[in-house]
């Protein structure tokens, strides 16, 4: 405020211009974030409008002060330049007619102007500086109309497009005084006001614009979060396929078995065998059948005859070269869910097979509060350091012709069905115990004096 005026004049010109380069900048970048082509009309147009006046200084310097009408022109040319790029920002589905018209014409005008400036009649001169400075300042005056009637940026609130209109406005005014003061010679009171309010409109245009480039790297981070949240669906799905895929590359190795060792001679003179697997290869197809269902279907607990279950299994894993000892007779049948008990014990069986091979694995199971199955090998085992890693996803030994997730999907599917899956220290070869919850049977209710069955349907029975 102390300041001469031209130091002062010469300091707000350059923090407006600064603020309009920040703000042209802010929106050239979320132009760039969001593939918005307004946005990067807008920051064109910011950014010409930032060095209109340093490019009038540029030209001053360049030629010695004698330019001082060209530098003047420089200036209404590229605020006439920004406003026609803002609108163009501003009304991006107007006719291409329409655009390549309004183009053309401020193209003209200002061809016209120029001509008008090589005259030798000051008053010419002065009347064309003015008449450019009004031309630039009716087109930001459209601006502010457009950008205040309707939401050309997309902004929910309106308050990014109403900033516009009101930095258009601001620009509006101040143009038409700079084209006034062409004229009319203004004061230093005034044309103090005019410097405070181009730096006004610069600041509010960044402060517009840094808000919008904060929403638009909020919108991104929110579309990132989106796409990594499909990407854990995606990695869901396909784990539970790679699931399903295994399990039933299982179920058909155990099939093919059965199926092979049924058509042997020797089998087909024992009726005893042959019923064994012939039994054992249909109970694998109809599990194999609800196994490709599995991963998005609920627990079905149903009453289980374990014995039945388990000797399937035993036959079908013994004929695929396994030594399983198991001596059945669990009795009372169990309510849980018998396709989990067969996949994740056909699982364990099949890693004996695989990783112990010619070792004796033993079944155990118990039925207290809990159903147990514990399976167990006397091949060369696991280190504490691979029982620790056994269940991770894609744990494997060297060598080893799985995926490595037959126990990563077992220990899973237990705990989805409120069990557990868990490898146990032993002194030789490998222990693995599952353990499942066990429903409690249904209690029959005896029918009341007055009821009974009649034709398969309940209800009362009359008398007589």
């Amino acid at each position: 405020m102390v300041a001469p005026w031209d130091d002062r004049h010469q300091l707000l010109v350059l923090a407006a211009s600064l603020a309009f380069l920040a703000a042209g900048a802010a929106h050239l970048m979320r132009g760039r974030l969001t593939g918005s082509g307004s946005s990067r009309q807008l920051g064109a147009a910011l950014v010409i409008l930032g060095l209109h006046l340093p490019a009038s200084f540029v030209v001053r310097v360049l030629l010695d002060g004698d330019a001082a009408v060209l530098a003047r022109a420089t200036e209404a040319a590229m605020v006439a330049a920004a406003a026609v790029c803002a609108l163009r920002a501003l009304v991006p589905r107007a006719p291409a007619v329409l655009r390549r018209g309004l183009v053309a014409a401020v193209t003209g005008i200002a061809v016209l102007l120029l001509g008008l400036l090589g005259s030798s009649d000051p008053g010419t001169v002065r009347g064309a500086l003015a008449a450019g400075f009004l031309g630039a300042a009716l087109l930001w005056a459209a601006v502010a109309v457009v950008a205040d009637r309707a939401d050309p940026l997309g902004d929910s609130g309106r308050a990014s497009s109403q900033a516009v209109a009101l930095v258009a406005a601001a620009l509006a005014i101040g143009t038409a005084c700079t084209g006034v003061s062409a004229v009319v010679p203004p004061g230093p009171l005034v044309g103090g006001l005019v410097d405070l309010l181009l730096l006004g409109a610069g600041v509010l245009a960044a402060a517009a614009a840094l808000r919008r480039i904060g929403d638009a790297l909020d919108g991104q981070e929110r579309y990132v979060a989106g796409l990594v949240e499909q990407l854990a669906q995606h990695e869901l799905v396909l784990q539970q396929t790679r699931g399903c895929l295994h399990d039933a590359r299982a179920a058909l190795a155990g099939i093919q078995a059965a199926t092979s060792a049924s058509h042997h001679p020797a089998v087909r003179s024992d009726p005893r065998r042959r019923q064994q697997l012939e039994r054992a290869t249909a109970d694998e197809m109809r599990r194999l059948q609800r196994m490709l269902r599995m991963p998005e279907r609920p627990a079905a607990v149903a009453e289980v005859d374990l014995d039945v279950l388990l000797s399937s299994l035993v036959t079908v894993h013994r004929e695929r070269g396994l030594r399983v000892r198991w001596d059945g007779g669990t009795g009372t049948p169990v309510r849980t869910d018998g396709d989990a008990v067969a996949v994740i014990v056909g699982n364990l069986l099949g890693n004996a097979l695989v990783h112990a091979p010619g070792a004796l694995v033993e079944v155990r199971v118990r039925v207290a509060e809990v159903l147990t199955i514990q399976v167990s090998d006397d091949g060369p085992g696991l280190t504490d350091l691979q029982r620790l890693g056994a269940f991770e996803a894609g744990a494997r030994r060297d060598g080893s012709p799985g995926e490595g997730i037959g126990l990563a999907l077992s220990r899973d599917l237990a705990r989805r069905h409120g069990g557990d899956l868990v490898s146990r220290p032993a002194t030789a070869g490998a222990t693995f115990r599952l353990t499942l919850p066990v429903h409690p049977l249904p209690v029959p209710v005896e029918p009341l004096p007055g009821t009974g069955v009649v034709d398969g349907r309940t209800g009362l029975r009359l008398a007589g």
